[in-house]
């Protein structure tokens, strides 16, 4: 097998190196992001583990998805399924219900990410992992109230207990979400906004 060689590293290393991030980097990499896991649904994949150790950057800033391992392809006409497994820290509620789940865990998932690259810490960050999910589902999410309005209706939608409430995300593009008008966005290209990232590279 061959893999691109993504001169960036992961997006894990740049997070460790940085904390967390302003609101204009995070939007850049959640755009990205968004296109990646909307490709893999439109192919009826759910990825199943998305974390920033899955995610390289190349010498264009862009990100790259890596490490399939735990994806789940072809539902054969089914839209759920309900093997318990992904890395615990963005796992959605459903999946620690030990409940059936589809595509929406993995907009739960971003949402633990997204809210990591603005916090420096994912939501309920504990070492106790039973402590953590108890928190994640039956309490609201803290979110600074210094980030944009956008920024935490972003957040509260993709974190939303309820996969109904978390659905409309689903399908949605960037144009269409709040936190992302204005950003240019072609669904058939890359994101614009090239070189947004490359300042972070030198600090890896």
């Amino acid at each position: 097998m061959v893999l691109d060689f993504c001169e960036g590293g992961e997006l894990y290393q740049l997070m460790q190196k940085e904390f967390k991030f302003d609101e204009e980097i995070t939007k850049f990499i959640t755009a990205e992001l968004v296109l990646g896991i909307q490709d893999l649904h439109d192919a009826g994949i759910i990825y199943r583990d998305l974390k920033p150790e899955n995610i390289l950057i190349d010498l264009n800033g862009h990100l790259k998805l890596t490490d399939y391992g735990l994806s789940k392809n072809s539902l054969q006409g089914k839209s759920e399924t309900n093997t318990m497994c992904g890395t615990p820290e963005y796992l959605a509620p459903e999946i620690l219900c030990s409940e059936s789940y589809g595509k929406s865990s993995d907009w739960y998932s971003l949402g633990c990410l997204f809210y990591e690259m603005l916090h420096g810490e994912v939501p309920f960050q504990s070492k106790n992992k039973h402590q953590m999910y108890q928190q994640r589902i039956s309490k609201q999410i803290p979110l600074n109230q210094n980030l944009s309005f956008q920024a935490k209706e972003l957040a509260r939608g993709l974190l939303a207990v309820n996969v109904h409430l978390r659905n409309e995300y689903k399908d949605t593009p960037c144009n269409d979400m709040h936190y992302f008008k204005g950003f240019s966005y072609d669904k058939d290209k890359d994101v614009n906004h090239q070189t947004l990232i490359n300042s972070y590279l030198k600090l890896i």
